[in-house]
């Protein structure tokens, strides 16, 4: 996340809560600091988010001192924009596991940072949180192909149809001795007797290959956004 936001135009300084204060700092005064002039805060919530720590049980938000829960609520006081981020689709906490001063961390509109998809949605996230663009719903069904995409689409998968029989077809005349052309070849091959019952095959074999070919052709866009959406 730090190396998208220092890429990003425009902004100045990120801020790690962890990394970016120093020995001997009082910790909750330099967050403070920091928030006094920060524009956007955003909180990682995995799914341990509400674990224990070392030598302590339960919830570690419900602790009296606890770190993180002082900060998220140092965070909803000042004047930044908070945004929840929940990573690899942990879910957000419920009431009873934060304490009062975060619940209205609840009420905020989180966002998903998957690690599969890291930087797709970091740039998402940055486009409509930094620079106010909203980005496509990955639930939304992407639209149907037009009709005239569907008919240049098949008229593709035709001609490449026709021209793969070409070359096969040519192919074949330069690596078989005993027949020159299809019709020889597929009375050969599927013992037919006649001229007639050879070319209703290769006539039914080419049609069915350009038929897969044309509606290959018009299906893959659609079928690749509907999976882009469902990753």
């Amino acid at each position: 996340m730090g190396d998208h936001l220092d890429a990003l135009p425009g902004v100045e300084s990120v801020f790690f809560d962890v990394d970016n204060i120093p020995y001997g700092e009082d910790f909750l005064r330099r967050i403070e600091a920091q928030l006094a002039r920060a524009s956007h805060v955003f909180v990682l919530i995995g799914h341990q988010w509400c674990g224990t720590v070392a030598g302590s049980a339960g919830n570690r938000l419900l602790h009296p001192g606890d770190v993180v829960a002082a900060e998220v609520s140092a965070a909803l006081a000042s004047q930044a924009r908070v945004v929840p981020i929940l990573l690899d689709d942990a879910p957000l906490p419920l009431v009873d596991d934060l304490p009062n001063p975060i619940k209205p961390l609840l009420r905020l509109q989180a966002a998903t940072v998957r690690s599969r998809h890291f930087g797709t949605d970091m740039d998402n996230l940055l486009d409509e949180v930094i620079h106010g663009r909203s980005s496509p719903s990955r639930h939304a069904l992407p639209p149907l192909p037009t009709p005239g995409g569907v008919l240049a689409r098949g008229l593709a998968g035709v001609a490449l149809g026709v021209a793969i029989l070409l070359w096969v077809s040519i192919a074949r005349q330069a690596l078989s001795r005993q027949c020159v052309d299809w019709v020889c070849w597929l009375k050969n091959t599927f013992s037919l007797r006649t001229d007639a019952e050879a070319m209703g095959l290769l006539w039914a074999v080419g049609g069915s290959l350009v038929l897969c070919f044309a509606v290959g052709l018009a299906a893959w866009p659609w079928w690749r956004r509907r999976q882009q959406t469902r990753a």
